[in-house]
């Protein structure tokens, strides 16, 4: 049996998390730089480590979109994973944290 693939992510402060974060997803979501092959609807389990919590939650998810290496416009090589439902308490923690900032014109590694 495979072991369950794990993707990590560290943010910092708020404006990193909002560079990472996906609100246009149902559930939310995150994209994640990688160099990892991965496949569409792979699921996957993010450990997060949010700016305001010393553990990290871990965050059931599946790959929505795929960004590869070379892609147009210098976007960063990685995944868009999507929250499962079950993760919805993840959605809600991030967006109590950018409360004010999700529809910024702050450009965002996912658009």
């Amino acid at each position: 049996m495979d072991a369950p693939k794990v993707l990590y992510l560290h943010t910092p402060d708020t404006h990193s998390l909002h560079k990472h974060y996906m609100s246009f997803l149902k559930g939310g979501g995150l994209f994640l730089p990688t160099a990892g092959l991965y496949a569409m609807g792979e699921q996957l389990f993010i450990l997060l480590e949010l700016p305001d919590t010393l553990e990290p939650h871990v965050v059931v998810s599946k790959i929505v979109s795929i960004t590869p290496a070379g892609a147009q416009n210098k976007r960063v090589r990685g995944v868009g994973m999507q929250f499962l439902e079950e993760e919805s308490r993840v959605k809600l923690r991030i967006e109590n944290l950018l409360a004010g900032m999700i529809d910024d014109s702050m450009q965002t590694l996912t658009l």
